[in-house]
């Protein structure tokens, strides 16, 4: 029983650090993103480094916001046995592309959610992937404005949200 709720603690660590403690108690949708990560989640365990488990809950987060359980591939994520690696690696049968991309160390390097129709609001949290260099994301009805941490993608070389609803300057 310790030992579960000192991982409970290191999980939200890790995602409190890319949201900030505020934001996962208060904001419902990332609540329950550290709460499925805490709770439902079977990969994570004590040697899981927090960049990992960071970039997991981060995953989470997209797929929750931008009304996953809708898209083409939805049951690839969140499949509490898989690495955030392996939901990412099946092919969409449309593009022939996978949903991620990881590097070997497990981190994600690529993004490419194109068909299935991702729509929501772009969680700020995708600012905190620090090693990547691809992000696809369109044919949906994303709204709102690109999050200003986008800019911390120090990386990224490929950036395509269109066609999409984004407003701003």
């Amino acid at each position: 029983e310790k030992e579960a709720y000192l991982l409970r603690v290191k999980i939200a660590k890790a995602a409190a650090e890319v949201s900030g403690e505020a934001l996962i108690v208060t904001d419902g949708t990332r609540r329950n993103a550290v709460q499925w990560l805490q709770h439902e989640d079977r990969t994570i365990t004590f040697e899981t480094p927090d960049a990992i488990i960071a970039e997991r809950y981060i995953m989470v987060l997209m797929y929750d916001m931008l009304g996953g359980s809708g898209w083409t591939l939805a049951n690839t994520f969140k499949a509490e046995d898989e690495t955030t690696c392996q939901w990412g690696s099946h092919v969409d049968i449309f593009s022939q592309l996978t949903i991620l991309e990881c590097d070997e160390d497990s981190r994600i390097t690529d993004i490419f959610a194109r068909d299935g129709g991702p729509t929501g609001n772009l969680p700020s949290e995708l600012g905190g992937l620090g090693r990547l260099t691809s992000m696809r994301i369109g044919t949906g009805a994303i709204r709102g404005t690109i999050p200003t941490e986008f800019g911390n993608l120090s990386l990224l070389t490929r950036f395509s949200l269109s066609p999409n609803l984004l407003s701003g300057k």
